[in-house]
């Protein structure tokens, strides 16, 4: 009788040991979601338990090359862009000081889920003048230590005014 009651205990505990749950200790913050005892993170997150924010690594200042190109004429000039958070939500970061003009100090920018980023259209008046241009771009982060991005500039009636390109580093 012992031994039936030996077995059944340890067939009991074997079986209860394979049909656990893999999740139960396993915690994933910020809407992650524990699959097989890994938490697979939403977008946006990563880390063991989804606990990093991707846009975080990107964060700094980036010193390189600022080109502005105004018709026939070409602009160069060495300049530090700075990228830091957004409070809108963590798939934007500010684009900051890259013009040296008090009008665009800053400017939002809209990671895409990989490391590429949108600058979404936006018309800037200027109180001085009166002019008003709309800015929009595109760019890429290369590896967490280089930034490239372009954005074109055009007139209210949609002529181009001028573009700009940057390319820096950490």
């Amino acid at each position: 009788m012992n031994k039936s009651l030996a077995i059944f205990t340890a067939l009991t505990f074997l079986f209860s040991n394979c049909s656990s749950n893999p999740c139960q200790d396993v915690t994933c913050l910020n809407d992650g979601i524990c699959i097989e005892g890994i938490c697979d993170c939403a977008s946006w997150y990563e880390g063991i338990n989804c606990e990093d924010e991707k846009r975080q690594k990107y964060f700094g200042d980036y010193f390189g090359v600022m080109t502005r190109v105004e018709g026939q004429d070409t602009f160069t000039d060495t300049v530090t862009v700075k990228i830091s958070t957004n409070v809108q939500g963590v798939n934007f970061m500010m684009l900051e000081d890259f013009l040296s003009i008090e009008l665009i100090k800053e400017m939002q920018i809209e990671l895409d889920g990989r490391a590429e980023f949108n600058v979404p259209l936006v018309l800037i008046s200027d109180p001085d003048n009166g002019d008003e241009n709309y800015f929009t771009g595109s760019g890429l982060f290369v590896g967490t230590s280089t930034i490239e991005f372009n954005v074109n500039v055009s007139n209210i009636d949609g002529t181009p005014a001028f573009s700009l390109s940057f390319e820096g580093s950490r």
